[in-house]
């Protein structure tokens, strides 16, 4: 495991405050270096991922899904505060629509390695 270098001893109260935080979120670090592959797929199905915060946004994007028609979704944060300009869709369209979102990122992306 790489050793994680902070510039200042801020940055590192900071880190330290975040590992805290994901504890109660996600429970004590586990070494997964010492499981099997099955034993991390077994507890990555029993504990799904989860987000904990989001640092900045501006999504817009358009859609379309037949029988149900076109627009965009837009999603904005403002002083901690997240909007959703959903054009009267439920909650649920919504989701639907993020997951196709998330699919063509995934897709259209070029990742790192």
């Amino acid at each position: 495991m790489k050793e994680i270098l902070f510039i200042d001893e801020a940055d590192e109260a900071e880190h330290l405050e975040y590992c805290k935080f994901m504890d109660n979120f996600v429970g004590p670090r586990l070494s997964i270096f010492k499981m099997t592959e099955e034993e991390r797929a077994r507890i990555r199905d029993l504990n799904p991922p989860i987000v904990t915060c989001l640092h900045s946004t501006r999504l817009y994007f358009d859609w379309g899904w037949k029988a149900c028609g076109y627009g965009q979704l837009s999603f904005d944060l403002e002083n901690g505060k997240i909007t959703c300009a959903n054009e009267a869709m439920s909650k649920e369209a919504v989701r639907t629509l993020m997951r196709a979102y998330v699919d063509y990122l995934v897709d259209n992306s070029e990742f790192d390695s």
